[in-house]
């Protein structure tokens, strides 16, 4: 392709057109071309991607009780399944499962397995365009400004994330249940994941998470300890 335009110059001196309408055409053509192959991604015997993100650690809360430290052991095994591209954590307010989930955020930004791509969305919102949108933020991505149910916006979403081979995506506050291949999020391979956390445990099934966590409120000796250290903390 890039003999090809170079030699657009080449091609009119040997080979001159009828008209200046035909060599308007000719480029057009030739343009459309050049934006098909960005769209794409890809040019022969090269590949580009077109998302350049860097994500970044999330400000965290000490973890304080026996459950919550639970927690944390079990969505790290559930993310190492690779059975498992569904996991729900759920509870009810104030428990602290937005604490679990952004310590797990920073945890995999210091390993290899998912390549860094963690993608964290702060009160997830279940509009199809609204979290396509929000999801093109992240990756850099321009999405077509179509409606929502074009599926030409999933498409090119999904293709963005395939690029990428491993990621997570953790979609905190999710009030009401999504469908994941509307929005345009490609599981089913290795690697891949998404993290729903809510406060209800239909979300999670319903959103299709094969595996829950259920983060319990601390025990009455553990929320006596975490007042007696948020006292000492104003002294």
């Amino acid at each position: 392709k890039k003999m090809k335009y170079q030699g657009l110059k080449r091609d009119y001196q040997r080979r001159p057109f009828p008209s200046r309408i035909s060599l308007a055409r000719y480029v057009d053509a030739m343009i459309q071309e050049a934006s098909d192959l960005l769209e794409q991604g890809s040019f022969c015997g090269g590949y580009m991607i077109t998302v350049h993100e860097e994500s970044k650690p999330l400000v965290t809360e000490e973890l304080i009780g026996q459950s919550v430290q639970q927690n944390l052991t079990d969505t790290r095994a559930l993310l190492m399944d690779d059975k498992v591209s569904c996991i729900g954590i759920y509870g009810m307010p104030g428990v602290g499962k937005t604490a679990v989930a952004s310590h797990i955020h920073n945890e995999l930004l210091k390993e290899d397995k998912f390549l860094k791509h963690v993608y964290w969305f702060s009160d997830a919102n279940s509009e199809v365009s609204k979290l396509q949108d929000d999801s093109a933020t992240v990756l850099h991505l321009d999405l077509p400004n179509m409606d929502a149910g074009d599926d030409r916006r999933a498409a090119k979403l999904a293709s963005a994330l395939e690029r990428k081979n491993k990621f997570v995506i953790i979609l905190d506050g999710l009030l009401t249940p999504i469908d994941v291949g509307t929005i345009g999020i490609p599981l089913g391979k290795e690697g891949r994941k998404l993290i729903v956390v809510s406060r209800s445990l239909d979300v999670c099934h319903r959103t299709g998470c094969q595996k829950e966590i259920k983060v319990q409120p601390l025990s009455a000796d553990e929320g006596r300890m975490l007042f007696m250290e948020k006292l000492r903390s104003r002294d």
